[in-house]
């Protein structure tokens, strides 16, 4: 009789409230931004009661210290760190071991964003980025980081610490896992990193300038570029800006790439640079800087700082496109920012109630790191090879398949699916379900009812599992599906979990869940 009557309950639940189900969808939505995982069933019935009680459910996400972790992985896709380039070989590093490399190159891709989730979590203001006295290592980094890491803690986690070199002051300006990424050769004086700041931090672009290009410039005549980037128009519009704040970098110009004692400190002794690669001493836009510590002083109060930031999260958070010129859209988060003295949780909180953020119509991809990170809240799964995580480092190429970042693959997150990205998610949800199934731990988490028993083949268990993993309650046939897809695979194996694997892997490949 449950067998029957299920489906027609369920239909009538759910178009019951469209209203309820839209709170619903905007705490998804927050959760997994937020969290990186779905709301669990008691707290989808919680917020769908009343407007109030998500509002409550949402302040309560917001004060939740894994935002900033979650944060920093949404700002990963605009600052590019998290790139594992494993084009080195052991001894060039004086390493036995492949993995320590791999473990150090990924933690210096992952050093900028730690700050930034340290910032956000703590409740720091912002300007920290650039002024802070303090850096985030692990046991990797500290093992080659000038840092007074507490080596007392065994488990070799991020700990917040300093720089024991006597470096300036100034936040990701004097990060060893930013420059590692963005390095700069002589002839370039420092101003790939001096542009890598402006348009990570600031949101100005200098390679986006239009310009016009003067044909009759030898660009192989070195002298001659060198003449031209002080007296052509075309290359003072750009140069009159960028070449002094490139020359505040040159304390961190590293003359030999393979030497980790090199790579890993400050060189005081060569801030001077400037005086004989281009003549031009350091600046901030018209203003002269005696220091990186000035440097990031400057930029603390610039008001870019803080609207660069803003119109990016809103981007990440809405996967839609936010500029300059959209002001009425960002300018009440900008003002929430600045009340709670440049927060990034009061941002962030504000953003959640943008009707550009709560628009469910606008469905939004999910990235790599989220795919694998609600796969392995649901299941305890992970994708890996020889302990290597495949969504955490490049060297297998999943991340990039995905749709994510890496040096080798896309340098933006997709925003489309790809063929590629069809593929991971069959074989990543084909092994996930094969794990929730086959691990008795796994699967005392993920399901609610001993689901290899056959006669446990009820309506109201698809119903359960539906909702758990998507988020809503399924339509009639929806619970069809699963029954059919149930009956087809158990008649052929005579195995319940066999049976629940392919219904599991159907609904970590169906579109709700990769889009939300």
């Amino acid at each position: 009789m449950l067998f029957s009557f299920v489906p027609w309950m369920v239909a009538l639940i759910a178009c019951g409230s469209d209203d309820e189900q839209q709170r619903v969808d905007v705490f998804t939505r927050a959760s997994l931004d937020l969290r990186g995982h779905r709301p669990s069933v008691e707290e989808m019935e919680q917020v769908g009661r009343s407007d109030r009680q998500l509002n409550r459910a949402l302040n309560t996400l917001i004060d939740n210290p894994i935002v900033g972790e979650q944060f920093a992985s949404q700002m990963a896709g605009v600052w590019k760190t998290e790139v594992v380039e494993y084009d080195h070989t052991d001894h060039e590093y004086a390493f036995a071991d492949n993995s320590d490399v791999l473990a150090l190159l990924t933690a210096l891709g992952e050093e900028p964003l730690q700050v930034l989730a340290e910032i956000t979590r703590s409740d720091l203001p912002y300007s920290e980025v650039v002024t802070a006295d303090w850096t985030m290592a692990n046991a990797a980094m500290a093992a080659w980081s000038p840092v007074n890491y507490d080596w007392t803690d065994e488990s070799g986690g991020w700990q917040k610490v300093e720089y024991v070199d006597d470096r300036p002051s100034a936040g990701l300006l004097v990060s060893n896992g930013l420059w590692w990424r963005y390095n700069s050769t002589l002839s370039n004086a420092q101003r790939g990193r001096a542009n890598i700041i402006s348009k990570m931090l600031l949101c100005n672009d200098f390679l986006e300038r239009r310009i016009q290009i003067d044909r009759e410039l030898n660009l192989l005549d070195e002298a001659g570029v060198q003449e031209a980037l002080q007296t052509s128009p075309t290359c003072v519009s750009c140069h009159v800006d960028l070449d002094p704040l490139a020359s505040n970098f040159w304390g961190l110009y590293r003359h030999f790439r393979f030497s980790l004692e090199e790579q890993f400190s400050y060189h005081p002794e060569r801030e001077m640079h400037w005086i004989d690669l281009t003549g031009i001493p350091p600046g901030y836009f018209g203003s002269p800087v005696g220091s990186l510590s000035q440097l990031g002083d400057s930029m603390a109060q610039d008001p870019a700082l803080y609207t660069c930031l803003v119109r990016r999260s809103m981007a990440q958070l809405t996967q839609q496109p936010i500029s300059e010129a959209d002001w009425q859209q960002w300018r009440p988060h900008l003002s929430a920012f600045v009340s709670s003295g440049y927060q990034v949780r009061s941002m962030l909180r504000s953003i959640l109630d943008d009707d550009l953020y709560r628009n469910m119509d606008n469905q939004k991809i999910v990235t790599a790191d989220l795919y694998a990170k609600q796969v392995a809240h649901l299941t305890h799964y992970r994708f890996q090879v020889d302990g290597i995580d495949g969504f955490d480092a490049d060297l297998y190429g999943v991340r990039g398949l995905f749709g994510g970042r890496g040096k080798d693959w896309l340098t933006t997150i997709s925003a489309l699916p790809t063929t590629t990205f069809a593929l991971v998610v069959q074989r990543i949800a084909e092994a996930a379900a094969h794990h929730v199934t086959h691990n008795q731990e796994a699967a005392n988490h993920f399901f609610m009812f001993n689901f290899q028993m056959s006669e446990q083949r009820v309506d109201k268990h698809f119903v359960s599992v539906f909702r758990r993993v998507l988020s809503r309650l399924p339509s009639d046939e929806e619970v069809q599906i699963m029954t059919d897809l149930w009956d087809e695979v158990y008649d052929l194996s005579e195995e319940p979990a066999l049976a629940w694997q392919a219904v599991v892997t159907y609904l970590f490949r169906h579109p709700d869940f990769l889009t939300y």
